[in-house]
């Protein structure tokens, strides 16, 4: 038996080097063609030196492909050839087997979606306990939905034959043994649209005929919500004639006030136009009276009087010159002006000398108010309704629980899990009362709220200081980063108390399940006091409560 196993091991391993080589040299890929002319492509590519599938679809009348998706896990390495089947109806699985390094095993994954829809999360369909790495595999998909998986694996070093079954929409079963396989081969067909890894071995000899019937399995829980449907096509209605235009407003406001003027143009200034001719002389005006006679002059000296001459006998002689004429007088004051004559007409105008050039634009002046806007005119008729679009999606896991109980807290930077002694409503999560465990039975991403009320209590005589935390935890994991809620006091000496509120609020990714949510409380200085999960003395409501915990599910 074990030199029979040996040779089985050393077959199998030469047929891995040759088929991993060739696939991934070439990114093998596979297609598929339903009754309705969708396609489906599925291949295997390399990014980062991990090894992924990537699918893509082009529905019926479309002229491209959608775009590449990424559908498998992107925690495991794909190592072999993926299987890919479809029905009438349009519901696709894709198998393929992987390498798990966190517990060194190959193991076998799948997922599934609808014609063009989103695909859901891969999911293990082998146990952690087996080590698929000594044979191929086989996927079965018939026109009900029913899927069945099998594939060669080691338990305990003893090669099995495993299959694992489950309707689309289901969770899968734990994976059972058809028999004790000593060559790990699988049986040629199965009944169905099946899908098998190529070179495939001759069959082994028929194994022991296994009971009529197991016994009926539990029923699993129910699956997760399908994906939202596509948005439905715009309503065909005709759009609503407009409604008339209302009246005009006034088509402008109020002119502005006049901006100043611009500084004046630097140009020189024209020639000086020739000169108009004179204009006709005005009449004389009227003569003015004549003054007063000024004063007579005073009178010149007489001259001296002549001698004598003889008397002749004859004629007598002639007269003498007459003397000087005397000083004038001075001139009489000037007589008042006649009044002025008339003003003669103006002469013609002289032509316009040249104009000099333009000066600068002054500023322009502030915008007037705008005018009254016009009434609205009247609303056109509605528009036909289109149709109602699909209904989103029905997120339908949650959960609220509370405490009305004290608890201690009294332990120094230790985290303490928090016990909830009452439920509210609750789906696809499970707490017992009393219990700190939180277990998510469903995948999904999860808004997640919670608050504790801690009282620190000082017995001694000189002032304490507390730092009170808070975080949310993972049994599978441990802390979640960004849950964490703290805060400090200072409590006065004495038999005082104080109350101090932890509220958080995170987002937790639950892609594998079960999973055990555990909320935990701390302090950095309960040995001198007391430290109690409660509510402070004289709260109003009944009951008071000291921590509350409420989960929902957002996609």
């Amino acid at each position: 038996m074990k030199k029979l196993f040996g040779t089985f091991l050393f077959l199998n391993v030469l047929l891995n080097f040759f088929f991993f080589s060739t696939i991934f040299a070439s990114d093998t890929d596979h297609v598929k063609i339903d009754k309705q002319g969708n396609r489906i492509a599925i291949w295997v590519t390399t990014e980062n030196d991990v090894h992924l599938i990537k699918s893509a679809t082009l529905l019926a009348g479309e002229k491209n492909w959608s775009t590449p998706t990424v559908i498998s896990s992107l925690e495991r390495d794909v190592i072999s050839i993926p299987l890919l089947a479809l029905n009438s109806s349009g519901q696709i699985v894709v198998v393929w087997k992987s390498y798990d390094a966190a517990i060194k095993k190959q193991c076998i994954e799948g997922v599934q979606c609808l014609m063009g829809r989103r695909w859901q999360f891969s999911e293990k369909i082998s146990m952690s306990y087996e080590d698929a790495s000594c044979g191929d595999s086989q996927l079965c998909l018939d026109e009900k939905g029913n899927i069945v998986v099998l594939w060669s694996a080691l338990i305990d070093e003893t090669p099995h034959i495993r299959f694992n079954k489950k309707a689309f929409e289901d969770f899968w079963d734990e994976p059972q043994s058809m028999d004790f396989a000593a060559n790990g081969e699988l049986p040629k067909s199965l009944e169905g649209s099946c899908c098998k890894a190529p070179k495939q071995g001759p069959p082994g000899p028929t194994g022991p005929t296994g009971p009529s019937a197991g016994p009926t399995g539990p029923t699993g829980p129910t699956g997760p919500t399908g994906p939202t449907g596509s948005t439905g096509s715009t309503g065909a209605g005709s759009t609503g004639p407009l409604g008339p235009t209302g009246p005009t407003g006034p088509s402008a406001g109020p002119t502005g006030p006049t901006g100043s003027s611009g500084p004046t143009g630097a140009g020189a200034t024209g020639p000086t136009g020739p000169t108009g001719p004179t204009g006709v002389t005005g009449p004389t005006g009227h003569t003015g009276p004549t003054g007063p006679t000024g004063p007579t002059g005073i009178a010149g000296p007489t001259g001296p009087t002549g001698s004598t001459g003889p008397t002749g006998a004859g004629a007598t002689g002639p007269t003498g010159p007459t003397g000087p004429t005397g000083v004038i007088g001075p001139t009489g004051p000037t007589g008042v002006t006649g009044p002025t004559g008339h003003t003669g007409p103006t002469g013609p105008t002289g032509p316009t000398g040249v104009a000099g050039p333009t000066g600068p634009t002054g500023h322009t002046g502030p915008t007037g108010p705008t005018g009254h806007t016009g009434p609205t005119g009247p609303t056109g008729p509605t528009g036909v309704t289109g149709p109602t679009g699909p209904t989103g999606p029905v997120f339908n896991s949650y959960l609220f629980s509370y405490n009305t109980a004290e608890q201690d807290i009294d332990r120094t930077d230790t985290f303490v899990p928090v016990t909830f002694s009452q439920n509210g409503p609750s789906s696809s999560w499970t707490h017992a009362l009393g219990s700190a465990d939180f277990i998510c039975n469903q995948t999904g991403v999860y808004l997640i709220q919670y608050r504790i009320s801690m009282i620190g209590e000082s017995l001694a005589d000189s002032t304490e200081n507390y730092t009170f935390s808070a975080i949310a935890s993972l049994v599978s994991t441990g802390e979640i980063a960004g849950s964490q809620s703290s805060a400090e006091i200072n409590i006065p000496g004495g038999s005082n108390i104080q109350l101090v509120e932890l509220t958080g609020n995170f987002i937790l990714d639950v892609t594998t399940v079960p999973q055990t949510l555990t909320i935990q409380a701390a302090t950095s200085n309960a040995p001198i006091g007391v430290v109690l999960v409660g509510v402070a003395p004289g709260g109003i409501g009944s009951p008071t409560v000291s921590a509350t915990l409420t989960i929902a599910q957002i996609n």
